[in-house]
């Protein structure tokens, strides 16, 4: 008996039972509502695997019930599965699961966001309808959670501080994370003698949502035969967007409002003292040397790894640092030691950078022209020292009336989320973010 026989026999069933329940004079109305209902869902599916298996005989799925999401997209997915797209690089798996994603998520972009009527009923079929509701907060559509997730994922592959900083959820704009300051302490005492009381210290860390948004625009011709690439795309260039501004409010944020009134790892370094010289997490270039690349040495880096307090010495441990630095002076600087090959100068001993024993995480919003007082390089644990507060929900929105003219759509999508870069030290001790910053002259 194949699978369509079975749901079949389950129908015959299901009615069999809501006759005789009916038929008891006793009879539980409910009971019988339920297997009724239940047989319409069984004849959806029906529909949907006879579409499947070719028999047009029987009438087109399309009732608004919820049916197997798997039997439906196998048959209108069909078409993408082969086409040679990048939604395997951007959503990983293999083609045929990707491609998938990258459909469904193209559809309810022109179902949802575009108002594409076909593709409305599409995602309706399939149980999507319930996130079409407008979300102001957000500015515009909620991105449905199989999809967002995607993003979210994509933004931590692209993003290097929200991939190695502590992500909490935030469910409201702010929220309030304790941290501990100090511990408890031990004291020798004498015979009869009071024991000194000690508790341990904490603080708060303080998260408030932030609302980032990007801004593009796309072509008006969109379709259903797009939808693949279309997905790969909005995933795509939604994540890149906001895990480069993530990365730039983590490392280097000011305060100002171009980072959201965020500050940064390195500026947080500098602001611990109005004397760069106290601050214990900074390893002061030397005098006279001021913004020079060159004139850092592996003296310097030591001193910035023995910095680094013990309890911070993890495995999540790295270095963060652009491309530019690591070249110029971790790479320069381990080229110059003895020990090296032709063929370890030519192939590399990893593909991820390693110095001094730590990872190199290449960090392209960390500075990479030379400046004086300036944090050129971290070293440390985020996850001890930066909190990532995540308000999640992403909001997807379109006009056409921004670029009416040039007859393209205007694309708008929308986070929430701060950063917290609270682990710098101060004047008395190092904290798990440790840097180098250059000369001042």
């Amino acid at each position: 008996m194949n699978r369509i026989d079975n749901l079949r026999a389950q129908i015959i069933a299901n009615a069999t039972k809501a006759q005789d329940i009916l038929k008891d004079d006793n009879f539980d109305p409910a009971e019988a509502e339920k297997l009724l209902n239940d047989n319409e869902v069984l004849e959806q599916r029906i529909k949907a695997l006879s579409r499947l298996n070719g028999r047009q005989d029987m009438l087109p799925y399309g009732a608004s019930a919820k049916v197997d999401p798997a039997e439906l997209d196998a048959a209108d997915a069909t078409k993408a599965f082969g086409q040679p797209t990048n939604a395997s690089s951007v959503f990983g798996g293999t083609r045929r699961d990707a491609n998938l994603k990258a459909y469904r998520l193209g559809m309810w972009f022109l179902g949802a966001v575009c108002g594409n009527a076909k593709a409305a009923q599409w995602i309706a079929d399939r149980g999507i309808k319930d996130h079409l509701e407008s979300n102001n907060a957000l500015g515009g559509y909620l991105v449905p959670e199989e999809f967002a997730g995607d993003i979210i994922n994509l933004v931590e592959q692209y993003g290097v501080f929200r991939a190695n900083a502590r992500v909490v959820s935030m469910s409201s704009d702010t929220r309030v994370q304790p941290k501990r300051t100090s511990g408890i302490t031990a004291y020798f005492i004498g015979e009869g003698s009071s024991i000194t009381a000690s508790d341990n210290g904490f603080d708060n860390v303080r998260l408030t949502a932030k609302k980032l948004a990007v801004y593009t625009r796309l072509s008006n011709e969109l379709n259903e035969d797009a939808a693949v690439d279309l997905g790969a795309w909005v995933a795509q260039e939604c994540a890149r967007a906001f895990a480069q501004k993530e990365d730039e409010c983590g490392f280097v944020g000011d305060g100002t409002s171009t980072y959201g009134g965020i500050v940064g790892a390195t500026e947080a370094l500098k602001a611990v003292s109005g004397t760069i010289s106290s601050i214990k997490g900074l390893e002061v270039g030397a005098a006279g040397t001021g913004a020079a690349y060159s004139a850092i040495t592996l003296a310097s880096l030591n001193g910035v790894v023995g910095r680094l307090p013990q309890y911070a010495d993890t495995a999540n441990a790295a270095w963060y640092v652009s491309r530019t630095f690591y070249h110029t002076v971790m790479r320069k600087l381990a080229d110059a030691a003895s020990g090296n090959t032709n063929e370890t100068l030519a192939m590399g001993v990893n593909r991820e950078p390693i110095f001094m024993g730590y990872p190199v995480r290449i960090a392209q919003a960390m500075p990479s022209t030379v400046a004086t007082s300036q944090v050129c390089a971290l070293l440390g644990d985020l996850s001890q020292g930066a909190l990532f507060g995540d308000r999640r929900g992403i909001g997807v929105s379109l006009s056409e009336h921004d670029a009416f003219q040039v007859d393209e759509l205007a694309l708008r999508a929308v986070e929430r989320f701060d950063i917290n870069a609270f682990g710098v030290g101060d004047t008395s001790a190092a904290g798990p973010i440790v840097g180098y910053i250059t000369a001042t002259s």
